[in-house]
């Protein structure tokens, strides 16, 4: 998985899945994978199966706060990971959480540099006139 994050504006988790070893595949492919998603106290708040390719994006509604999110292999994908005997994959979530309510950061930083560029022009025509 290459981004896992948590849109609380939308209750949205957004999961994007890409094959690192894409390149060496001949064919393209799809494998089904279970999806599991936990809260802090470990509690199953999503569970499904899913097609997963080599370049999946996830967006998946959440009910309760997400705090990782499983990838369950089971014995027919084909998958490389860490140990022979691991059978999924764990990543935690990260929190996109608006600055301002309502605002995302990109927002606050734009009105911020157009205050700045007011102000530094404010200043410059009143040390001219004075």
């Amino acid at each position: 998985m290459t981004t896992i994050r948590f849109d609380e504006d939308n209750n949205d988790l957004i999961a994007v899945i890409e094959d690192e070893n894409e390149q060496w595949n001949k064919y393209p492919y799809s494998q089904e994978v279970q999806v599991i998603v936990y809260n802090e106290n470990g509690d199953v708040i999503y569970s499904n199966d899913h097609w997963i390719n080599s370049n999946t994006t996830l967006v998946l509604s959440m009910s309760d706060k997400p705090f990782k999110l499983r990838l369950q292999y089971g014995n027919e994908v084909i998958t490389q990971l860490t140990s022979a005997t691991t059978t999924y994959l764990e990543i935690y979530v990260e929190e996109i959480s608006a600055v301002i309510p309502g605002y995302t950061f990109n927002v606050l930083l734009i009105i911020f540099f157009f205050s700045l560029i007011h102000l530094i022009f404010r200043l410059k025509s009143r040390s001219i006139f004075c």
